[in-house]
């Protein structure tokens, strides 16, 4: 699911405590990739572009001694740091790409002790993020989901297992935060194989990262369609919905999870958001209650901070 937001008024003083003293570091790296097939040649360059800037971070965390203690750097710890760098980073990329090679250029700005502290507190207290990948890429427009495509007769093996193979690609592809990459094979499987909830699940995760709100809904929609008791799809669609600022229909989405999985904290606190946003503080608070007594910390600092009981 995805990480739990923090209201907004929190994050006005989270911000205001960073301006002026953040200082961010700048990294730029290029990679040409040769290929006869051209989606194969830029996957490849934008593995190796992000190897390269996680690389760098990696080694200027290291060499900057930014971590509180060195395990954090030690060979058994070295994989899952590189792992959480890459799924912060955000970058804009640049590309110029034929048939026949890829070129990516890219740019990074990072905050490298922010960057660090969240690092040591994912590795510390590691949290759940179904829907979470960080890394947004700028770069060719992605269609939208074409999502009603039925097969008139049974798969053969041969086209089970090219969408199986399309889809395994999708979600290597989005765990790296290559989303737009994910999308054209989500939508290749798709054609072939369209009655599976997850893949329409997934598809509006990749939307979801790169910001495109409109077509995630649709997706989730589409998988709720397919699996009418899919509480992370209500609960994604929440999501779409709240940064869509369409408050009305993210505390619908918020419910029907809740309906499903009653005991998820995160659910209700971010309920407990969308009411605030849609001017309802009563029921803001008995949502945030909720979430507090199942467990939530942000909503019981919360509550607490404003004398609320919970």
């Amino acid at each position: 699911m995805k990480t739990v937001k923090i209201l907004s008024m929190i994050v006005v003083l989270m911000i205001s405590t960073f301006y002026g003293v953040a200082q961010e570091t700048k990294f730029s790296f290029s990679v040409t990739e040769k290929n006869s097939d051209s989606i194969v040649a830029r996957n490849g360059a934008e593995l190796k572009l992000y190897d390269k800037f996680v690389n760098a971070i990696y080694d200027e965390l290291s060499y900057k001694q930014l971590f509180s203690s060195p395990d954090f750097l030690t060979p058994d710890n070295t994989n899952k740091v590189k792992d959480l760098i890459r799924k912060e980073i955000t970058s804009s990329i640049q590309q110029d790409w034929n048939k026949k090679k890829c070129t990516l250029k890219g740019e990074l700005n990072t905050n490298l002790e922010i960057l660090a502290e969240k690092i040591e507190n994912e590795i510390t207290n590691p949290t759940e993020g179904k829907a979470k990948v960080s890394i947004q890429v700028e770069s060719a427009k992605v269609p939208s989901p074409q999502l009603d495509q039925p097969k008139t007769k049974p798969l053969t093996a041969e086209e089970a297992k090219e969408a199986e193979n399309l889809f395994i690609k999708a979600l290597e592809s989005q765990e790296l935060g290559l989303n737009e990459l994910a999308l054209e094979y989500y939508q290749k499987g798709i054609a072939i194989e369209s009655s599976l909830p997850q893949p329409f699940f997934n598809m509006g995760n990749a939307y979801y990262a790169i910001g495109n709100y409109d077509d995630a809904v649709k997706c989730y929609q589409k998988a709720i369609t397919l699996k009418n008791d899919y509480p992370d799809a209500y609960y994604n669609m929440g999501n779409a919905y709240l940064d869509k600022k369409d408050f009305p229909q993210a505390i619908i989405a918020y419910q029907k999870a809740i309906e499903i999985t009653p005991k998820e904290s995160a659910i209700h606190y971010n309920l407990g958001i969308a009411y605030f946003e849609n001017g309802n503080q009563d029921l803001a608070i008995a949502a945030l209650q909720k979430a507090a007594q199942l467990g939530s910390k942000e909503a019981q600092i919360y509550l607490s901070s404003n004398g609320i009981s919970w």
